[in-house]
């Protein structure tokens, strides 16, 4: 079973945009269990990340389906931490359904109106970055039960603002870097993008450990 989940690859942005964003995803193999999606409407961006179960028959169409899922909400009016959590037990109680569907993590929110808001569940992470602070907006998720297993317990997070920069990442990004080294790129006048966070989860051949998708949103 396959997904055909969109994929925002292109970084040129409106000009009345206040948003900068950026993404990256590489797999370690044809069968890569990552996958997320990102994109700007009428000011609001909207993101999501999923990691399927590593070792699990169909965690790749099980991250999918949330991408696929997630990429047909943009129309809906979301406004609380709950609403998103609503739609991952709902997908939870999906992908359970279905035979061929393993297991995933989620993160999927939004950004709009100078905030954050959205919910989690499992390992992969969102934090916001700014000179004066790091906070991780995904602290209180459930790492298990998976989303897919019908037992899942997502946890909203937000809404707060968003000054700063959004780093949302699989597990093969956070758990090969250090926070000090997320802090320094996201705080440096450079302008880091999605890319350039990946490299910092790159061993000395330049060779990652794990699937790993990232997502950078910046909003002055």
């Amino acid at each position: 079973m396959k997904f055909n989940h969109i994929a925002e690859y292109s970084t040129v942005m409106d000009v009345f945009s206040p948003f900068d964003f950026s993404h990256y995803l590489e797999a370690q193999s044809a069968q890569g269990e990552d996958a997320l999606f990102v994109h700007e409407r009428d000011g609001c961006i909207w993101f999501c990340i999923a990691d399927g179960a590593g070792g699990q028959a169909g965690g790749r169409e099980a991250s999918h389906y949330v991408a696929d899922a997630f990429s047909q909400m943009l129309e809906e009016e979301l406004h609380s931490p709950d609403e998103f959590e609503g739609h991952l037990r709902r997908w939870d109680q999906d992908i359970a359904a279905m035979s061929l569907l393993g297991e995933t993590t989620a993160v999927i929110g939004k950004v709009t109106n100078g905030e954050v808001i959205g919910a989690s569940v499992g390992d992969s992470q969102c934090w916001l970055l700014n000179p004066e602070f790091a906070y991780e907006l995904t602290q209180l998720q459930r790492r298990k039960p998976l989303l897919g297993s019908g037992e899942a317990v997502p946890i909203g997070f937000g809404p707060m603002a968003s000054q700063g920069i959004l780093v949302v990442g699989s597990d093969g990004f956070f758990n090969y870097v250090s926070l000090t080294q997320v802090k320094q790129l996201a705080n440096s006048a450079s302008g880091a993008t999605a890319s350039q966070f990946a490299d910092l989860a790159r061993n000395k051949k330049g060779a990652l450990a794990d699937d790993l998708s990232i997502i950078v949103i910046r909003q002055p």
